[in-house]
């Protein structure tokens, strides 16, 4: 009785499996499987001297070892999931950039209105609350937008995935932690400078 195997590849299914002896089901090909100690390569004259030994005509071929053959059987996967986890690193990246550059030039905008509020009363807390919460508010909807379009698109990229859900909800998270912690900082930031500043001051340089 054995397991089911990844026969077709380690980012297959694994399938039921049957062991039979070799002269019930002999193959053109076979393998031979050695545990050695030490360096494997060291073994492999004595190894050919053998088989040729006992048939003169079988040929040894495709000599690796177990690593080897699993690293060629990840390599393509592996080399998949580094590209897009890079991608999807920059495209994170220019997206915070991106919402940073905007958010703080929607908040400076508002460095005259921000200038009356304090003028009229108003505490640097509960003005800066105010703008923090805009801000944060906005970021939420496109979040919320951002995280339907990217489900929607899970079809296209499911196929290339291997043994990760692509609705892993850490990576979701993730992304929506960078992305709100940015318009917090890009937000509070000019928000805060504005608040503590002269009311009549913001109100000139606005």
């Amino acid at each position: 009785m054995v397991g089911d195997l990844r026969y077709s590849g380690v980012d297959k299914a694994p399938v039921p499996a049957i062991y039979t002896p070799f002269r019930q089901n002999e193959w053109q090909s076979t393998y031979l499987l050695l545990r050695t100690h030490g360096d494997p390569y060291g073994l492999l004259a004595p190894v050919r001297q053998l088989i040729g030994s006992l048939d003169a005509e079988l040929a040894v071929t495709d000599v690796r070892t177990i690593r080897e053959r699993f690293e060629a059987a990840v390599g393509a996967p592996r080399f998949r999931s580094l590209l897009f986890t890079a991608f999807g690193v920059l495209g994170l990246l220019l997206a915070a950039i991106g919402l940073y550059a905007v958010t703080a030039t929607i908040v400076a905008e508002r460095t005259r209105e921000i200038g009356v509020r304090m003028v009229l009363g108003a505490l640097p807390r509960s003005v800066v609350g105010v703008v923090v919460g805009g801000a944060m508010r906005t970021a939420a909807l496109g979040l919320a937008a951002g995280a339907v379009g990217a489900i929607l698109a899970t079809r296209l990229v499911a196929g290339l995935l291997f043994e990760l859900s692509p609705l892993d909800p850490l990576t979701y998270l993730a992304a929506a932690t960078v992305l709100l912690g940015t318009s917090l900082l890009a937000a509070w930031l000019p928000a805060r400078r504005a608040a503590l500043a002269d009311p009549m001051r913001a109100l000139r340089e606005a």
